[in-house]
């Protein structure tokens, strides 16, 4: 059984999307391939970006049938509502559901493809980084103010590209774990912690942005920064050695 939730801008092309798990693997290129598979491709003129989340285990099948919603549904509701709220990700076409057994298996996500390149790495690919940076405080701000809080808010799950006036322009990808209405900056400020996990040095530099655009003391936020930085790696070595342990 197959459940696909289309835009109302883009009915006209159910058929085409629906057709999506059986014809993507041959009619898209992919362009990732890790947990899960992403591709691009041309439907009805359209050029789109294709999410294939890979099969749950068991107990999230069950999960996202009958408790939660499941990540390509989440990504379409997350971005519909980023949408309202005024901030940049790419346009939502689509979800698509896959059921076996009554089970949740395959999911898909769509949404128009959206051409730029993640923000990892600024301090090696532009002379002006500084200016990328302040503009990437700006939209993390804006963020903040709206109560979003990203889950996943790291350098790969944010694409940039240039404007026509030379300037910087930002959307989310990767948007399936999001909360709205989110106030507290205690939470808000977690999103310090993942921004630039190879460099602290580059961490504090947006720390520091981030407080001259939200009029907040630059020390202050250093600090928070930092701290926000060396709890994630903590966290992400005691779950290495966790996994070590199991043998996974």
């Amino acid at each position: 059984m197959i459940k696909t939730v289309i835009n109302p801008e883009f009915e006209h092309l159910r058929k085409e999307l629906s057709s999506i798990p059986e014809t993507i693997a041959v009619c898209g290129t992919k362009i990732f391939q890790g947990r899960n598979r992403i591709y691009r491709a041309t439907i009805g003129g359209i050029d789109l970006t294709v999410k294939e989340f890979r099969v749950p285990s068991l107990a999230n099948r069950i999960a996202y049938t009958f408790f939660r919603k499941g990540k390509a549904r989440r990504s379409y509701d997350n971005a519909m509502t980023l949408g309202k709220l005024g901030i940049g990700t790419p346009e939502p076409i689509a979800y698509i559901e896959e059921r076996a057994g009554g089970l949740l298996r395959r999911s898909y996500y769509v949404c128009r493809y959206w051409e730029g390149d993640v923000v990892g790495g600024w301090e090696h690919k532009m002379s002006d980084s500084g200016a990328m940076l302040e503009s990437l405080a700006r939209f993390t701000l804006t963020l903040h103010q709206k109560g979003v809080y990203h889950k996943d808010f790291s350098q790969g799950n944010i694409l940039y590209r240039r404007d026509k006036d030379g300037g910087f322009e930002f959307v989310l990808v990767d948007i399936n774990r999001m909360q709205f209405g989110v106030h507290d900056t205690a939470r808000l400020y977690r999103n310090f912690r993942s921004i630039n996990i190879q460099s602290e040095h580059e961490t504090v530099r947006f720390a520091e942005a981030y407080a001259r655009v939200a009029g907040l003391d630059e020390e202050k936020m250093r600090t928070v920064a930092v701290e926000m930085l060396q709890q994630y790696m903590k966290e992400k070595a005691l779950h290495h050695r966790l996994k070590k342990l199991i043998g996974k």
